[in-house]
């Protein structure tokens, strides 16, 4: 008993112990004001979380404002100071605003009377370039109107707001008398205009039945060319990281539910035309470092590819898509019985428990099934319940697999099936939204929808509108010609000279089989030989480890790694350019695209080595898709002036949407196989690579998701 007594009273000394030394440790973990400031000071700030913490510094020496409360025994963390200084932005607004007024340059002017408006329009019509910006009720483009407009004359030196629809019951004129002038400097081909997000504000424009005329400008598309790594390129972030000047938020100076038609014109006229003084100076900022010699090629990317995309995607969006409604209505009662049916299955499976409830969800797939420790898994396995990871339990397990699908149909269903009827326009038609600057390596994506990620099956709600058909041109194997350019290896020329297939090709090299056989089966199908070498070629193109090509592959390493040798075997010419890629990176930090554009990756000089081999292997990715993605902006740009000089009334012809690597086309319904050859043309010329053709396989119809192939269309005689 004794022996027991002193090992228990032993237990809990050191207990006891224990805990004196957490709370000791936690109690030092408690840092004064000063060196709190010291440790969020030093983080990874950007240029505008800076400011606002060097302001809420200042607020909170000065005694303005104190801690959340409760947190006062606890250290200042870079979170509670963010939070303090949007409560000081609320208390100090109004004498900020009026701070604000009272130091109004003289040179921003609110144009309120016809002999201002007749001024201003005298004055910009004098100038070679302008910067303009345009306040709305709201974002949607197609729906939302303009309440007023800002310029910035850079010769002149003045700034110039023009209130058109606010409704604080102040002096400003009409849209009437204001938009036809308006129209007169907008429409201009001899006057440059500087947007930030151009392509919003032309939307804006044309809703007031304003063509933007002369050559368009956007510092965000510029600020993106020159560093496709930045956190944000949102003006009032860019501007005090590269002009170091204070830019504040709309949100921070009138309310995040603020309507701008509703601000007092004193206040409106000083945040429009910073706004577009701003973006001037901007663009000037940068036009520096691009008329440098250095920059050349980057000066040219922006020049002869981004800078006239800019009209182009605009245009492009006008177009949109027609729906048809009965289709949208089955599909959604499809889906609909989908779901509950899988909601039965998965029970049987998970139990009844909430299949969006992580927590659930996570308890019956590693308490209960222990999912984690099945043998297939590796041992580093992160046991979460996100999209990706439910992927690769699906592997493994019948109802992971159902619940994949059933979590695809419930996106599907509510992002985009039930949202249609609130997404079609005033004009009965979806207008997506494509980003050219919505990647690191150049390609475009797409929002509101996203057209990139529509499933075959939803294509079928989207239609040509009456007396068209849409038209898609998909470039056939566009990145591993890009490869073939690249790197001339004699083996890719030859594939392409001679019109084979490539995977079947280096298919029939390694498994020693004839090329027929490899190709396809009797069926038509790919063969499972074929299939594995386009798996093969894209991992190589796409930096893959030989740990995630024996994945998808669902091999072992050693048998990728074969695959892999194989290809470079016959093919050394790919392995000593991909190496080339590397080296480059490693000394410059970057690597181009065929037309110049630069895919930074600065951990490639890291000395980290993980980090290091991470960058490696983007390089060639880089390289290949920049490179590509610039080649169907050439095209786009190309086309949209082609298309035009085609249309005529009753007879139009349009780009319509981009997707991945293909460009769809909306074209009259009695097209005939000349404009289709003219347009096939587009796509394969543009653009022309070493030693190597392009080739485009065209398809039309009535429906994107049911489109014919050229070679089977019955043309009008």
């Amino acid at each position: 008993m004794k022996l027991n007594l002193n090992l228990k009273m032993q237990d809990n000394s050191t207990a006891v112990a224990t805990v004196e030394r957490k709370v000791v440790k936690a109690k030092k973990e408690v840092l004064s004001f000063e060196d709190a400031w010291k440790e969020i000071i030093a983080k990874k700030n950007s240029e505008a979380d800076l400011v606002k913490l060097r302001e809420i510094y200042k607020a909170m020496k000065e005694g303005r404002i104190g801690r959340e409360p409760g947190k006062e025994s606890k250290t200042l963390t870079k979170a509670e100071a963010l939070r303090q200084w949007k409560v000081l932005q609320e208390m100090e607004r109004g004498a900020k605003l009026e701070a604000m007024v009272q130091n109004t340059p003289d040179n921003f002017i609110l144009v309120q009377t016809m002999e201002q408006l007749e001024e201003m329009e005298r004055v910009l019509h004098g100038e070679d370039i302008i910067a303009v910006d345009t306040e709305t009720t709201g974002v949607d483009v197609y729906v939302d109107k303009m309440v007023g407009m800002s310029f910035t004359a850079p010769k002149s030196g003045l700034n110039y707001y023009v209130p058109i629809r606010h409704v604080t019951g102040e002096t400003q004129l009409s849209p009437e008398v204001v938009l036809p002038r308006v129209k007169g400097i907008m429409e201009a081909e001899d006057i440059d205009k500087v947007f930030h997000n151009a392509i919003f504000d032309l939307h804006i424009f044309a809703g007031e039945d304003i063509d933007v005329k002369g050559k368009v400008h956007d510092t965000l598309v510029i600020a993106h060319l020159m560093n496709e790594n930045e956190p944000t390129y949102r003006l009032k972030e860019l501007a005090p990281k590269y002009l170091k000047c204070e830019a504040d938020t709309f949100d921070a100076l009138f309310g995040k539910n603020c309507l701008f038609s509703t601000v007092e014109l004193k206040y409106a006229n000083y945040y429009a035309c910073k706004d577009t003084k701003l973006t001037l100076d901007l663009y000037n900022f940068y036009m520096k470092y691009l008329n440098s010699p250095a920059l050349e090629k980057l000066k040219s990317v922006y020049e002869n590819i981004e800078q006239p995309l800019i009209k182009e995607v605009f245009y492009m969006e006008r177009v949109g898509f027609c729906i048809d409604m009965e289709e949208v209505e089955r599909q959604k009662v499809e889906l609909t019985q989908r779901k509950e049916q899988l909601e039965v299955l998965l029970e049987t499976h998970f139990g009844n428990i909430n299949f969006n409830s992580v927590q659930q969800l996570s308890r019956v797939l590693y308490q209960e099934k222990k999912l984690h420790l099945l043998k297939e898994i590796p041992p580093n396995f992160k046991q979460s319940t996100d999209g990706k990871t439910l992927k690769v339990l699906a592997k493994y397990d019948e109802g992971c697999k159902l619940l994949v699908e059933y979590k695809d149909i419930v996106k599907h269903l509510s992002s985009f099936v039930e949202k249609i009827p609130e997404m079609i326009k005033p004009d009965g038609r979806i207008h997506g939204s494509f980003k050219q600057t919505g990647t690191v390596t150049g390609r475009f994506s797409s929002v509101n929808p996203n057209m990139q990620q529509q499933p075959g099956e939803a294509r079928r709600m989207f239609v040509a509108p009456e007396g068209h058909l849409i038209l898609g041109a998909d470039f056939s194997a566009q990145e591993p010609r890009m490869l073939a350019h690249f790197t001339q290896d004699p083996t890719l020329l030859d594939i392409y000279r001679e019109g084979k297939d490539l995977y079947s090709t280096y298919a029939s090299i390694h498994y020693k089989r004839p090329y027929e056989e490899v190709y396809k089966n009797p069926d038509g199908s790919d063969t499972k030989e074929r299939k594995a070498f386009k798996v093969v070629i894209l991992a190589i193109m796409y930096g893959m480890t030989e740990k995630s090509l024996a994945d998808t592959l669902k091999i072992n390493e050693l048998e990728a790694k074969t695959l892999i040798d194989s290809f470079y075997k016959g093919s050394p010419r790919v392995a000593k350019w991909i190496e080339h890629n590397k080296e480059t990176a490693r000394k410059t930090g970057y690597v181009e695209t065929l037309f110049g554009r630069k895919r930074r990756l600065s951990d490639a000089k890291s000395t980290d080595k993980w980090e290091r081999m991470r960058a490696e292997r983007q390089t060639t990715n880089a390289r290949i898709q920049g490179s590509s993605a610039d080649q169907t902006k050439l095209v786009m740009i190309k086309a949209g002036k082609t298309l035009r000089e085609m249309s005529k009334p009753g007879r139009e012809f349009s780009l319509l949407a981009t997707i991945h690597d293909e460009v769809l086309f909306l074209v009259p319904e009695d097209v005939t196989k000349d404009e289709v050859k003219v347009i096939e043309s587009l796509m394969v010329d543009t653009v022309k690579l070493n030693n190597v053709p392009s080739k485009t396989d065209i398809e039309l119809g009535k429906c994107w998701g049911n489109l014919t192939s050229v070679h089977e269309w019955k043309f009008n005689k």
